[in-house]
């Protein structure tokens, strides 16, 4: 139970009367020397001002010097702005002034960034600052892999973790699919929608185009002009190459290099297999499984033709249409040629002078063969490969008919 003591600090009392005080009639009210409307009783100005009351804590302003024991002057103070800006904080890498330490430290922040030591990389966040050490400095052996547990993908932050999981390998129920209004196709990301509707459905006076500054190249998507950027105008020397960590190839693009580690590096139990729903094919690389299906599997009227404007003749890929353009109609000065560094030949694509280079210059040890799996026989590209190989396996195959029924039978033949 509380005290009397205790209790009266809870009891409002009403204060005494003028009264009470026997020299309460001659007391002059206090005058405001700012304002001539404004006056008040001289006791009342005489406690706030002049007192100083042991048990009332000093006001102090953070702006300023301005110390008061009134929390109404106080309040005042900060609302008319009545600082004395005594204290100057100034940005050491520009000319700006601050009145306070929080004010220069969020605009340093905002405005100047934390600086990578290895590159011109600039972010006012600490962790992305982090990120970006982890992804573009870090070699792959001091990097701590994150795996998923639902196929062989691993990634460097588990923030892409997440953001596969939850577009790779979601549950039924948490796909929300977005619908195109202008055809049947439906996607999971709006991005995807805006990409479907820039190469499907909008007119090029539609579309907000991304135009080459050095050049009157032109491109739907920004990062279509930073590869061309990077592919054309900048010298091999400004470029960030990417290299393989397994052998001497470098490139361009992180995708690229990605395409080379599965194509090249990577053992068949490693590979994510892209299974084509028509047929038994199977691919590498989810992009191939996606030409393949338009190239073979579309009717006449789903293909999006890329007609040629100077002959009759029509391309299901876009790359087809201007490998026939530079073939067919391309004066010979405007082609780009490719040339040969050991001898004088030249090509009009580069996949033809990487071809002549194996074929021609390469030593026998540098090459990587293809071995045909039904005979000792033994080629320097691919496609050399997969057409002996449909040869030979159809000698060592008979097809044998048993009740109607037709079965692949191996037999060896003499």
């Amino acid at each position: 139970m509380l005290s009397q003591s205790q209790t009266t600090q809870f009891i409002k009392t009403e204060p005494p009367s003028m009264s009470f005080f026997p020299c309460a009639e001659t007391i002059q009210p206090f005058q405001c020397n700012k304002c001539p409307n404004y006056q008040t009783s001289s006791s009342v100005h005489h406690r706030s001002h002049h007192n100083e009351p042991p048990h009332k804590p000093i006001l102090t302003c953070r702006k300023c010097d301005f110390t008061t024991y009134s929390k109404l002057i106080f309040f005042r103070h900060r609302i008319r702005d009545e600082c004395v800006k005594t204290t100057i904080f100034q940005c050491n890498r520009c000319p700006y002034n601050f009145p306070n330490r929080t004010q220069l430290n969020r605009h340093t922040r905002y405005i100047h960034g934390i600086h990578c030591e290895q590159c011109d990389f600039t972010t006012p966040w600490k962790q992305k600052l982090v990120d970006h050490v982890i992804i573009k400095h870090l070699s792959d052996d001091q990097i701590q892999w994150v795996h998923c547990n639902y196929c062989a993908s691993k990634f460097k932050l588990e923030k892409y973790l997440r953001k596969h999981l939850k577009y790779q390998h979601p549950k039924p129920d948490e796909i929300t699919w977005i619908p195109c209004e202008k055809c049947p196709l439906k996607f999971k990301l709006k991005m995807q929608l805006k990409r479907h509707m820039i190469l499907r459905h909008l007119h090029d006076s539609e579309i907000e185009w991304f135009k080459c500054e050095l050049c009157t190249a032109r491109f739907k998507y920004k990062q279509c002009l930073k590869e061309h950027t990077i592919a054309k105008h900048l010298h091999e020397s400004e470029i960030q190459w990417f290299e393989c960590g397994r052998c001497t190839a470098r490139f361009k693009y992180r995708h690229s290099l990605k395409y080379h580690i599965v194509a090249k590096h990577s053992l068949v139990s490693e590979i994510q297999w892209f299974q084509c729903d028509k047929c038994r094919a199977k691919f590498k690389h989810k992009q191939n499984l996606k030409n393949h299906f338009r190239l073979k599997h579309l009717a006449e009227n789903e293909i999006r033709w890329f007609k040629c404007d100077h002959c009759t003749l029509r391309f299901k890929a876009k790359k087809n249409l201007k490998k026939h353009m530079i073939g067919k109609h391309l004066p010979e000065d405007e082609i780009r040629w490719f040339k040969c560094e050991e001898c004088t030949s030249k090509f009009k694509f580069k996949c033809a002078l990487s071809k002549h280079f194996k074929r021609k210059h390469m030593l026998e040890s540098e090459i990587q063969w293809f071995y045909c799996d039904y005979c000792p026989s033994k080629f320097k590209f691919k496609d050399d490969l997969v057409r002996h190989g449909k040869y030979c396996r159809g000698r060592r195959l008979k097809k044998v008919e048993l009740s109607g029924v037709g079965v692949h039978i191996k037999t060896e033949i003499a």
